[in-house]
């Protein structure tokens, strides 16, 4: 556990314990960030549950926007 709470802070914009304010190009990185985990976790569970398709492919379309 602390060696992941380390390699987090370490790759982080901001540190642990950071009282600074967050930037807004910094919270426009993270939404982008989590935005693309989202996605690509549901691709992932999609993938396991449909033979290896994600729904977009199964219905023919593949647009995220």
């Amino acid at each position: 556990m602390q060696d992941y709470r380390e390699e987090l802070q370490k790759n982080s914009h901001t540190q642990i314990g950071d009282k600074s304010p967050i930037t807004q190009e910094v919270l426009q990185d993270v939404v982008v960030e989590i935005k693309f985990l989202a996605t690509s976790w549901l691709d992932d569970f999609e993938k396991e549950m449909f033979e290896g398709k994600t729904i977009d492919e199964l219905l023919n379309q593949r647009s995220y926007d």
